[in-house]
């Protein structure tokens, strides 16, 4: 055949329809039969420029598939590809300059000619090789025609490269911009890290993805996503040069096959099985933000595992760069929003403390302040927990006892009230002033506050929780399960998994111990809830610690106040007690004879002028008697008495006139009380000077009351005696002044008999209460100690 229709129909099939593969076959078929050999094959330089390999023969793969690869220099191919010369071997020919080695070269074939498809001289991208199987004899023009067949194979397959690379390129950044799109749409972390992967392992063809970021506390990449697999166990691994993965070590990209090692990234983790590995650091600023590994490349018919070629490498780093970018805002903006959230939390703690202390700050009253200190506690504004109980320091008694104690008894309760408290459109300060507006005393009887209330541990019991409690640095968490010292004082309550205590302090002294929990709601109570009660605990230290003082103040000060008018009274007392003295001895001689002379006259005249001055004289005696009695009032001789039967004897004696008043009578007297200490005659007057009280306040009308029994305060057990009546009370204008000498409404009264009753009760150590009730009567309660 011509060599111009040759090389015409060889460019004809080159530029042919259908894969190149096919193309380049067809081309060296036609070369191979056209100049009478039996095969052609064509090599084409490597990726790296190394050697040559077998792109194609004349008869297809087979031909090819187990030939070696010429490195460039080496060989016939790597001697022709590399000096860009002709290389004819003839091996039946004897001639020296043959080099030995080639004679193993396609051992097949005697006659070998390979053509470079280049400039002659320089470094080829391809050779072209025709082989025969026994000695032929090639002219230059038949070399020529193979040089220029060559050279359009060599420019068919450069083309198709181009081609193929532009086609690359272009699906690279189809798939960069796929990611771009999905990791840029959004600055949420956790769906950003789910999407970045997903997109990934989509976009390459692998079969899995596993993405690992740094935990900044731990220093450890820890598995954040999981695609395509599940993961038995999270393989987790250190920064820096000392980490098990070559990536985090090289800061490069990395690929290996399960046959070249294990490793964190091999997949072990996976609970599937895995062939190859392809992992890329996720770099941010030259900080290595995460790693991400795909496994098992999947071949387009979607069956086959490949290998991951270098491009797929660089295509994963620079979408690498893209994740970590986008990685890197997310985690900003999360980082943002935590400041933020963060500073809302503490302005939120500010504001509930501000409140919480001015309103502490307003209650003087330890029982009222208590009140507003549980309500801060609870109170969903507030510090929102479900139940709490406070605990002080009884320093007179050693102990540290209960005191309060606020929170629903059962989950319906706790939701009921809490509906209630939602629905409300009061704040937090509305029911902190709430509070305060309350009674002061606390008169609760929930099944916590009964708890509270009769919880009593002595303060050298230090393996007891509570106590421990006092003496803690701060807020603390404990699990009751564990059954710490103490805790079985709680069993009337339901007992969770968790409760916290804070130890209540004041300028370095322990005052009380706060115990909170959320049985109902399940809130984990954490640290930074554990700082916030440790700070409110500190201010309600200090509120505590105010009222306290200021209770001492108050007492202190009342103390005064009645100690400045016992002294006032007593001077008061004495100068009129001496100037009675004197007036009554003055008065009491002319008074003597002229009742004397009465009398007299009386008995002889018995007329209506000497009755009256008889009359008169005798009641001038009475109260000069009176006013004497008032100034040598003495303690008398002390006897043990039981407070009921002196009371009862009183009763005796005004017997006939309560029932000449047509008067009812109520008693109640309570049997087995201790004895009393007294002077007998001068406790009956006490007794009777009231009684004869109740009986004209009720004028013929009305109730006597009578009653004995004994009362625990916070100053010691009295045994005491009520006298009630129901005559209308006293005049709230003449209450103040009862007691004072000489202060009378009755008409013939001398305004002593109250007067000489406090002196007398003084005396005997005991005090007198009047419990008044304007419109409906007075109730006289007289205090004495018991004698034991």
């Amino acid at each position: 055949m011509d060599p111009l229709e040759i090389l015409e129909r060889v460019r004809e099939l080159a530029r042919g329809e259908g894969p190149l593969q096919r193309r380049v076959c067809e081309v060296l078929d036609f070369l191979a039969q056209g100049l009478g050999f039996d095969s052609a094959v064509f090599y084409c330089k490597d990726k790296e420029g190394r050697c040559f390999e077998a792109a194609q023969s004349s008869h297809g793969w087979e031909l090819i598939k187990n030939s070696a690869p010429f490195a460039l220099g080496e060989g016939i191919v790597g001697v022709c590809g590399l000096e860009g010369k002709v290389v004819f071997l003839d091996k039946s020919s004897s001639l020296d300059t043959i080099d030995p080695h080639w004679r193993n070269d396609f051992p097949a074939y005697v006659t070998v000619l390979a053509v470079p498809t280049g400039r002659p001289g320089s470094l080829q991208e391809g050779v072209l090789v025709l082989l025969h199987g026994t000695s032929k004899v090639v002219s230059q023009e038949q070399i020529r025609l193979i040089s220029l067949a060559g050279g359009e194979l060599a420019g068919l397959i450069a083309m198709e490269q181009l081609r193929e690379q532009l086609r690359l390129r272009l699906q690279e950044m189809d798939a960069l911009n796929e990611v771009g799109k999905a990791v840029g749409g959004t600055l949420d972390l956790d769906p950003l890290m789910e999407l970045a992967l997903e997109t990934t392992v989509r976009v390459v063809g692998a079969r899995a993805g596993v993405l690992r970021l740094l935990d900044e506390e731990s220093q450890l990449y820890r598995v954040t996503s999981v695609v395509g697999g599940g993961i038995r166990r999270k393989e987790e691994f250190k920064t820096g040069p000392a980490s098990d993965c070559p990536v985090i070590k090289t800061i490069r990209p990395h690929r290996m096959s399960i046959s070249e090692g294990a490793g964190v990234c091999s997949g072990e983790g996976l609970s599937i099985e895995v062939k190859t590995c392809a992992c890329v650091p996720l770099v941010e600023r030259g900080k290595i933000l995460g790693v991400m590994s795909l496994y098992d490349r999947l071949s387009s018919l979607g069956a086959e595992v490949e290998s991951f070629s270098d491009q797929d490498l660089s295509l994963l780093e620079t979408m690498g760069g893209f994740i970590a970018g986008a990685l890197s805002r997310a985690m900003h903006h999360r980082h943002i929003e935590q400041l933020v959230l963060e500073k809302e939390s503490m302005l939120r703690e500010l504001s509930i403390l501000y409140a919480s202390g001015s309103a502490m700050m307003k209650a003087t009253e330890l029982e009222r302040l208590l009140r507003v200190i549980l309500v801060a506690l609870t109170l969903g504004d507030g510090l929102g927990f479900n139940r709490a109980m406070l605990f002080l320091v009884n320093e007179s008694e050693g102990v540290v006892e209960g005191r309060v104690g606020v929170g629903p008894a059962s989950a319906d309760e706790a939701g009921r009230v809490w509906g209630e408290v939602s629905r409300s459109d009061w704040n937090l300060p509305q029911w902190l002033e709430w509070a305060l507006s309350q009674d002061a005393k606390l008169t609760e009887t929930t099944v916590i506050q009964k708890v509270a209330a009769s919880i009593r541990v002595p303060l050298d019991d230090t393996d007891c929780v509570l106590v421990r409690a006092l003496r803690a640095r701060g807020a603390f968490c404990l699990d009751p399960r564990e059954n710490p010292r103490g805790i079985e004082l709680l069993s009337p309550l339901e007992i969770g998994t968790q409760c916290a205590m804070a130890p209540v302090v004041a300028r370095g002294e322990a005052l009380g111990v706060i115990l909170v929990d959320n049985i109902y709601s399940r809130r984990p109570i954490g640290e930074r809830d554990l700082r916030f009660l440790g700070a409110f605990a500190s201010l309600a230290g200090l509120a505590i610690q105010n009222a306290m003082f200021f209770e001492s103040l108050r007492k202190a000060h009342q103390e005064l106040q009645a100690m400045q008018q016992r002294l006032i009274q007593s001077e008061k007392l004495a100068a009129l007690g001496e100037f009675a003295a004197t007036m009554a001895h003055e008065i009491r001689n002319p008074l003597v004879s002229i009742g004397g002379y009465a009398r007299l006259l009386q008995k002889r005249h018995k007329d209506d002028y000497s009755r009256i001055i008889y009359q008169e004289v005798e009641r001038l005696e009475g109260i000069l008697g009176r006013v004497l009695d008032f100034s040598k009032v003495s303690p008398g001789q002390r006897v043990e008495t039981d407070i009921s039967s002196l009371l009862e004897e009183c009763y005796r004696s005004v017997r006939v006139q309560v029932e000449e008043s047509k008067l009812k009578v109520r008693k109640e007297f309570t049997g087995g009380l201790p004895p009393v200490q007294c002077d007998r005659d001068q406790l009956k007057q006490v007794f009777l000077n009231l009684m004869q009280n109740a009986i004209d306040a009720m004028g013929g009308k009305g109730t006597l009351s009578l009653k004995t029994y004994l009362a625990s305060e916070e100053e010691g057990i009295w045994v005491v005696a009520e006298l009630s009546d129901t005559g209308g009370g006293i005049p709230s204008d003449v209450l103040p002044n009862i007691f004072n000498p000489f202060f009378t409404t009755k008409n013939r009264g001398t305004g002593l008999g109250l007067a000489i009753v406090r002196r007398i009760l003084e005396m005997h150590g005991a005090r007198i209460e009047v419990d008044n009730r304007p419109g409906e009567g007075t109730t006289f309660k007289v205090k004495l100690p018991p004698s034991f």
